[in-house]
């Protein structure tokens, strides 16, 4: 129940706390009651699941497009350090 408060999960629309005064008996619910308590869990547990699954998809998507500019820099690095070369030779020689 207080992962429930803390996490601000709904059961058909209603807080925790409003769920158990309208169906609780003294703390207590019903099958009914429970499969809906189990059902928000598990809905909350799937959102969860789904946004670290996209959180992980642009992380590698980031991680990729990093290692292109990365490939990109190291071959224009080269290209420079080849031009200076030749600028060099044709300077002293």
């Amino acid at each position: 129940i207080k992962y429930m408060r803390d996490n601000g999960i709904l059961i058909d629309g209603m807080t925790i706390d409003d769920y158990m005064a309208k169906y609780g008996d003294h703390g207590k619910l019903d099958k009914g009651g429970l499969q809906a308590i189990k059902a928000a869990l598990d809905n909350d547990a799937n959102r969860n699941t789904d946004l670290m699954s996209q959180g992980q998809i642009t992380i590698q998507k980031m991680s990729q497009e990093l290692n292109a500019v990365l490939t990109q820099l190291t071959g224009l690095i080269s290209k420079w350090g080849e031009i200076s070369s030749m600028i060099a030779q044709k300077t002293y020689s």
